[in-house]
């Protein structure tokens, strides 16, 4: 799988993404993450978003590595079409990922 992955070309989780190390430690260790999102709101418009990572109580905890899909939904349309900003790259290391928002209309 490792050597499918290398000659598929996909950077996406860096140029120094091992996936032997990613299977070591997403499923060969116990416990889950946490991930919540950190919201810097001024007068009713979205300044920053940031993802926190945390830990679980229970198993043989870490931060992982991860990528993600972050849905962002105009306050009071939660009918509405959200916005998606794709490709979110968490790292190992990182308990604190900033988000870039520029995607994000400024009327919305």
């Amino acid at each position: 799988m490792d050597e499918a992955w290398k000659n598929s070309g996909d950077n996406s989780l860096g140029e120094n993404f091992d996936l032997t190390a990613w299977c070591d430690t997403w499923l060969k260790t116990s416990g889950v993450n946490t991930i919540e999102p950190v919201l810097d709101i001024e007068n009713g418009q979205l300044r920053s978003l940031k993802i926190k990572q945390g830990l679980a109580l229970r198993g043989k905890n870490r931060l992982r590595l991860q990528k993600l899909n972050v849905g962002i939904y105009e306050a009071g349309d939660p009918t509405g079409a959200p916005v998606i900003i794709k490709d979110i790259i968490i790292g190992s290391h990182d308990e604190i990922t900033e988000v870039d928002i520029s995607s994000i209309p400024s009327d919305f």
